[in-house]
């Protein structure tokens, strides 16, 4: 599963999430019910299916009426890359009509990230917890690819907010278990970013001025 993921990271996640959907379409519509904290969700999207690579999205949900395509969910998937707020706003003004605009990602802090008003972000670890109990019905080979699926999603969410900025560290480069694991490139792209607003603080407070966003 671990080597699975490492193909294409975030293409890998989104497929994973379609196989879910086409495992049990009730059990995926009650999974992102539970994520978005929202019981009703999906109470009037009528015959609705799930596309991946749809108009560029990375998942999304629709359905028909007459002649009309309705967008009800936009999932934006970020496993590697950071969110970007340009693309995010762009995303929004072409699903304006979208109920829902979920941000999944491996970041717990990106820049912008207090001006995206319009996502509900939801990071990997959680996403493991509410697979884990809307899908704990399903038995045999399938229930030992989601157990391992969230095993790794859970490993990796939980060494990604360890990686932290030290001291005299702020032009280190890579580690070797991050080589070894695959992982060098996410580890990388995220500490480059903390190192970033690290520096950016340490100039703000040594001008005595305001940081952006804060």
């Amino acid at each position: 599963m671990f080597q699975l993921s490492l193909s294409s990271k975030e293409l890998f996640h989104s497929n994973f999430l379609y196989w879910l959907y086409t495992l049990n379409r009730n059990n995926f519509l009650e999974l992102f019910r539970k994520l978005l904290k929202n019981k009703n969700l999906g109470s009037n999207w009528g015959e609705w299916e799930v596309k991946r690579e749809y108009n560029h999205y990375d998942l999304c949900v629709i359905s028909h009426e007459d002649k009309d395509e309705i967008i009800h969910l936009v999932l934006e998937n970020k496993f590697k890359s950071l969110p970007n707020i340009q693309q995010l706003d762009k995303y929004c003004k072409k699903t304006q009509k979208c109920e829902c605009h979920v941000l999944l990602t491996l970041a717990d802090k990106f820049p912008n990230k207090e001006k995206i008003t319009d996502w509900t972000i939801i990071n990997y670890k959680d996403l493991g917890k509410a697979i884990s109990v809307v899908f704990s019905d399903v038995v045999g080979y399938e229930a030992g690819i989601i157990r391992d699926y969230i095993n790794v999603i859970s490993i990796i969410h939980n060494q990604s907010v360890s990686w932290k900025v030290l001291r005299g560290s702020l032009f280190s480069n890579s580690r070797k278990e991050y080589v070894d694991l695959r992982i060098d490139d996410i580890y990388i792209r995220k500490l480059s970013m903390r190192k970033c607003w690290t520096l950016l603080y340490t100039i703000c407070l040594y001008l005595r001025i305001r940081l952006p966003g804060g």
